[in-house]
């Protein structure tokens, strides 16, 4: 693998996993030099390597190599066992899961049960579903010729694809909740960790793709940003606060870092409190006014009347195609429709 990706000019091969809504993508990108600037029938010799490992990969047996294999499960377990180690992850993760039983209520990296479950065998067979069966885009971009590129994929990418989504990619929204749901956890640390989840309802598409990630940006997302102005900058009540907006998931998480711990008795939220045991309880008072100081920065945004607008239709293109220069980027997305925590 190594070799011949260095034959073909330091060729970078990679892939991700990751979860918009309902559907988790798989993704395979490819990246090389255009051929212009290094050898004709460099296009088809990179793509030839891609199809290799897609259609071709190291099996025996119907089952994937057992070294490559431990390998990977070794990894993952110890990403699953360190989960808590990093508290500002962990208290988005615990949050979510305390919000219901939905797509984003399940970790990223898994569960050590389901992992002892799954073999080389089990792994090899979910894999030709994928390949079979789930929904494909394959997006190129680069100085390339289209039709050259579009008649390699028909001719030797040769899967079974879904034409359309059978399962809507929005996550179902939630009667709003009239009590505070309050989750705790204690932890030996030396700062309390806060992640409030805030979950919205009837918002149209142009308001999810767009207006939605603009007001997340003046709430919480950079450090220009209304929460970290207020309750950082002119106050001193956090190390730092930050905002995530999660469109297909109608979320909204927020996550600021103090050190006072305090239940928090307030609005139709849920609140995830991770805090050390031993900090005293007469500084508790402070963490009320960070509390009140963000969900007044909230109302103060989302109070605003966002204006309606048609509804902006996804795109659903199989193959799609971006002029570029030196390079070539080849980035195939499988949507696997099916998630459970064993997935």
């Amino acid at each position: 693998f190594v070799i011949e990706s260095e034959e073909l000019y330091d060729l970078k091969l990679s892939s991700t996993s990751s979860r918009v809504g309902n559907f988790t993508t798989l993704s395979f990108n490819l990246t090389f030099l255009n051929e212009e600037y290094t050898e004709k029938g460099l296009h088809n010799k990179s793509l030839d390597f891609l199809m290799e490992v897609l259609f071709n990969p190291n099996v025996s047996n119907n089952k994937f190599d057992s070294l490559s294999f431990n390998n990977c499960v070794n990894k993952l377990e110890k990403s699953i066992m360190g989960r808590k180690d990093n508290k500002t992850k962990y208290s988005i993760f615990a949050l979510l899961q305390h919000m219901g039983d939905y797509a984003y209520s399940y970790d990223q990296y898994g569960y050590l049960s389901d992992l002892k479950n799954i073999d080389e065998a089990k792994l090899y067979e979910y894999y030709k579903k994928v390949l079979m069966n789930d929904l494909v885009d394959v997006y190129v971009i680069g100085n390339v010729d289209s039709n050259e590129i579009k008649e390699y994929f028909i001719n030797n990418f040769k899967i079974n694809s879904f034409k359309k989504e059978k399962m809507n990619v929005l996550i179902d929204e939630v009667l709003p909740r009239k009590r505070v749901k309050v989750f705790k956890e204690e932890d030996a640390v030396n700062q309390t960790k806060i992640a409030i989840g805030l979950r919205f309802n009837d918002v149209s598409e142009y308001e999810r793709k767009y207006v939605l990630y603009v007001y997340n940006e003046i709430l919480g997302g950079s450090g220009n940003s209304l929460l970290f102005d207020t309750v950082r900058e002119k106050n001193s009540l956090a190390y730092y606060i930050n905002s995530i907006a999660q469109g297909y998931d109608n979320l909204l998480i927020s996550f600021p870092l103090s050190k006072i711990p305090k239940y928090f008795p307030f609005g139709s939220v849920i609140v995830i409190i991770i805090f050390n045991a031993f900090l005293p309880d007469a500084k508790a008072s402070m963490l009320d006014i960070v509390l009140i100081l963000i969900f007044s920065v909230y109302a103060s945004i989302f109070a605003t009347v966002i204006p309606r607008r048609t509804p902006v239709k996804l795109p659903g293109p199989s193959i799609t195609i971006i002029s570029f220069n030196s390079l070539v980027v080849i980035l195939l997305s499988f949507r696997i429709s099916s998630i459970n925590g064993t997935v």
